[in-house]
């Protein structure tokens, strides 16, 4: 490997829908194998509020609608 070791290299990873049961299981998926991820939702939930307090090093919510292209942008 180069000058990087592996264990500074960080994974990134944007989960739509992750105030949802599947959009929030799949980030605490993501989160429990030391990925960084972005959660975007249109709205907090219970759910996302756990993630963030777990893992606030490497979690970061974004309020994001799909069907809004301003938002996905803001969030990008």
């Amino acid at each position: 490997m180069s000058a990087t070791s592996a264990a500074q290299i960080h994974r990134h990873a944007v989960v739509t829908g992750a105030s949802g049961m599947l959009g929030a299981a799949l980030a605490q998926r993501l989160l429990d194998s030391d990925w960084h991820v972005d959660l975007w939702s249109r709205n907090m939930s219970e759910r996302t509020d756990q993630l963030l307090a777990e893992y606030p090093e490497r979690a970061r919510w974004h309020a994001v609608d799909l069907t809004d292209p301003g938002t996905i942008k803001q969030a990008a």
